[in-house]
């Protein structure tokens, strides 16, 4: 369990759903789309979907990952990719956050150690994100 003002205060990017006014259930594997920009031609972006309660507490519900190798650094680029499977029932309350990383100790870097990379997420009326959420 993490609170929302402690992860990623300065390093990723978090997005806050509305408020659930009736439970949600989850059941499959969430599709993510969306546009990236990298800075160099390999990078990774993480995602992480919390179900977060009402002060503030969220608990992962799942989370995938995506490697880039073969990027034009600075050049925008479409990258889907799924989040792992869940069964997962979000309380009337609550409400989904998803955040965005470019590093996870679960998962090797794309680029050699003490390298830094960078990833932006250029977002536009011409260019948004969307997200599938397998629910019953």
């Amino acid at each position: 369990v993490n609170h929302m003002a402690t992860i990623l205060s300065g390093n990723g990017i978090r997005y806050e759903g509305e408020l659930l006014k009736s439970p949600f259930k989850l059941r499959g594997s969430p599709q993510l789309k969306l546009k990236v920009k990298p800075g160099q031609s390999r990078g990774m972006l993480v995602a992480y979907l919390y179900d977060v309660d009402l002060v503030g507490f969220g608990t992962l519900v799942t989370h995938g990952a995506r490697a880039l190798h073969w990027a034009t650094p600075g050049q925008v680029t479409d990258l889907s990719f799924d989040m792992n499977a869940i069964a997962y029932d979000v309380p009337a309350g609550h409400h989904l956050v998803l955040v965005f990383d470019t590093a996870d100790s679960l998962y090797g870097a794309p680029v050699p150690f003490g390298q830094r990379f960078m990833m932006s997420l250029p977002f536009s009326s011409s260019n948004v994100m969307s997200m599938t959420l397998p629910v019953r």
